[in-house]
């Protein structure tokens, strides 16, 4: 399965929005079942951005420049003293961009980390794949207390309300839902999960799917999770996934690095940009940026786990739970 979607690596993604009406094909090449597409011929300054009216005339296309190169394996995250968090071997680092020095914030991680986010305490939370385990480190005092163990490959993490992790199952295809207390409830499965997203009012979760191509929403409303239900499928799937204040879906093309803004309700879709290609690897993930030290919330921050792309959309991200560390 794993070599077929690697096999796409050189292959231009194209969106394919399920519905009843016929394919068309526009002219970039992006087929669409329904819905309609816009896609511009080449990345423009966009300037400064407005939280006061950021979703009215969003552009469309982004400025992306390499921020630097810099290690961050398959996941990173930013944390409230302006750091970018990421794992080397089994090394918690934290980063805070240009010619600064890396700091290391805990020992003893495990080495075959899938995934990783800072919760509302500034708390660490990490998914181990091969140990089976979710846990979560202070980075103040180096020591990490376990959030979940005995799983079949944990791999993308998100956060929602203090004390709510969200796991992708690599292993079952099963996202779960663990509370404060540790109980864990499955909201249901997909083929390959890869990377979770929430919507601005996290009624919604996102998911990202290697194998299908798809990505996936859950929805929250009457105290229950129901799905999940396709919003858009790819030819060259999709890892790297995030959510603006607006309530877009971004993705970034797998092998290809093509950056995508989608609208979850209409179908629509823009590509913004399209990231230079190494020989590094696959784009695995992307976040917004903090406002913390030199990380911009209207910037998307793009890793292909050696290079660190700053996506500059012109609107704000998702408020994220970034707090000042324990």
């Amino acid at each position: 399965m794993l070599s077929a979607i690697l096999a796409l690596a050189g292959c231009t993604p194209t969106p394919v929005l399920r519905g009843s009406s016929p394919e068309v094909a526009v002219d970039d090449g992006v087929v669409l079942a329904g819905g309609s597409g816009a896609v511009d011929s080449g990345p423009t300054s966009i300037g400064t951005y407005s939280t006061d009216d950021g979703c009215s005339d969003l552009p469309s296309t982004a400025v992306s420049l390499p921020v630097q190169d810099y290690w961050t394996g398959a996941d990173f995250d930013f944390d409230g003293l302006g750091r970018l968090v990421s794992i080397d071997g089994n090394l918690l680092l934290g980063w805070s961009g240009a010619e600064s020095g890396v700091e290391i914030l805990a020992y003893g991680v495990e080495v075959d980390t899938r995934s990783l986010q800072v919760d509302h305490d500034g708390g660490i939370v990490v998914s181990s794949y091969q140990a089976g385990t979710v846990v979560r480190f202070n980075p103040a005092t180096g020591v990490s207390l376990p959030i979940i163990g005995g799983m079949d490959g944990p791999g993308g993490l998100e956060i929602g309300e203090p004390g709510v992790v969200y796991v992708a199952e690599s292993g079952t295809g099963r996202i779960y839902e663990i509370g404060a207390s540790g109980m864990a409830t499955s909201l249901g499965a997909v083929p390959y999960p890869a990377q979770l997203a929430l919507s601005p009012a996290m009624d919604v979760l996102y998911v990202s799917d290697l194998a299908e191509g798809t990505i996936w929403a859950f929805d929250h409303a009457d105290d229950r999770w129901s799905g999940p239900r396709p919003v858009v499928t790819t030819v060259e799937p999709m890892a790297a996934i995030e959510v603006d204040s607006c309530g877009n879906l971004y993705g970034v093309a797998y092998g290809s690095g093509a950056v995508f803004r989608f609208d979850p309700d209409t179908g629509e879709h823009t590509r913004l940009t399209t990231l230079p290609v190494s020989g590094y690897g696959a784009f695995v993930s992307a976040r917004w940026g903090s406002d913390r030290g030199p990380w911009r919330r209207d910037v998307l921050y793009v890793s292909d786990t050696q290079r660190i792309f700053a996506v500059d959309v012109g609107v704000v991200g998702r408020d994220q739970p970034v707090d000042v560390l324990p």
